[in-house]
């Protein structure tokens, strides 16, 4: 356990938030912090009838313990990253500018033995192509085409669609689709298309070196028990498309309701992405666009979990499909639980707002 000194800010938007339930807030997430063991801590909550957008932090952002965490500090969202990407896919989808059914083929010929794979199966994760099998991605220097062609010398874990295997390898993949559909770099058209009309001005894929990296130091906790901190210059670029990205926790919280409430996507492909995966009949935990989802007695609660292992933080976010609430949450422990304390988190944020659930 670290030695903490919890120190709790909200953004000033808080001012649009019922004080009641701002002070609430406040007073559970301080409350909850105290028994975690992460150094660094923040959650952000969306609600349709406010304004603006809550924020609560905790703890300290350096490895020295000695700055505090702000509502601004820009966080790794890793794997976070992948919704984002869904999200142009399916834009470009809707316009004509590709069909979900293209095989990879259609887009880049540098993987001959993925061209039968289409950009459903990318999406979905449901391609057969593996995770983790090239050497480069926790490298302080990422080469994304050696990962993929090493990736590639593997054979498929499955016939394409017909079983579902989480892979960062479909969603680089899916980068590449962007950037050939639309000739432009998929980092451009993620801020052309998702940043700037959602007013995302502390979001950015900073691999193509615009943007701010994270300010965030991240800890790691080792099989042994030791604790620390994670280690330093990893790539911006690490893991492309499939995890790039930086983001602030108002941000994450305004880019879920921009999603699963708003105007990015229609309401057919919001409602793909929140309805369950089937394989071979049996539920998959994903949706067919690759957010995870989860049902509870009262409502349905649309998930995204993200692990950030390499950067020693986690993020996760929830949206509410009853009420359309949002809440993220972020530490700056890779805990051995995976996402145990951003959970423990969401569990408390979410029983304030009159909302539970089974995860």
């Amino acid at each position: 356990m670290f030695l903490l000194f919890v120190l709790a800010c909200t953004t000033p938007d808080e001012t649009a938030f019922d004080p009641e339930m701002a002070a609430e807030l406040d007073q559970t997430l301080d409350g909850t912090y105290a028994g975690l063991a992460a150094p660094g801590a923040a959650a952000a909550v969306f609600l349709p009838d406010q304004e603006g957008v809550y924020v609560w932090t905790a703890g300290h952002s350096d490895a020295e313990g000695s700055t505090s965490m702000q509502h601004d500090d820009v966080w790794a969202i890793a794997s976070l990253t992948k919704l984002y990407v869904s999200v142009v896919v399916l834009q470009l989808e809707a316009e004509g500018g590709l069909t979900l059914d293209d095989p990879l083929s259609t887009w880049t010929n540098a993987y001959p033995a993925w061209d039968a794979v289409t950009v459903r199966q990318l999406l979905s994760h449901t391609s057969g192509i593996d995770d983790f099998g090239g050497s480069g991605l926790f490298t302080p220097t990422f080469d994304e085409a050696a990962y993929l062609s090493d990736l590639a010398d593997d054979p498929l874990a499955f016939p394409p669609g017909s079983d579902l295997l989480y892979s960062n390898g479909n969603y680089m993949l899916l980068g590449q689709v962007i950037s050939a559909a639309t000739g432009t770099p998929w980092r451009e058209v993620l801020r052309t298309r998702v940043f700037d009309p959602s007013g995302l001005n502390a979001t950015q894929a900073p691999g193509d070196g615009v943007g701010p990296e994270s300010t965030v130091v991240g800890w790691m906790e080792m099989e042994s028990g030791e604790v620390v901190v994670s280690p330093a210059g990893l790539s911006p670029n690490w893991a492309s498309a499939a995890g790039e990205m930086v983001s602030t926790p108002a941000d994450v919280a305004s880019f879920g309701h921009a999603l699963f409430a708003g105007n990015l996507l229609s309401a057919e492909h919001r409602s793909a992405m929140a309805t369950e995966l089937l394989i071979d009949g049996e539920p998959s935990g994903f949706g067919a666009y690759g957010a995870e989802v989860v049902h509870s007695d009262q409502d349905a609660v649309l998930m995204w979990k993200d692990g950030t292992a390499a950067r020693g933080q986690r993020t996760r976010v929830r949206w509410n499909e009853t009420t359309g609430a949002v809440v993220a949450t972020f530490t700056s422990l890779a805990d051995p639980e995976f996402h145990g304390e951003t959970e423990t988190l969401q569990q408390s944020a979410w029983q304030v707002l009159g909302s539970t659930y089974t995860p």
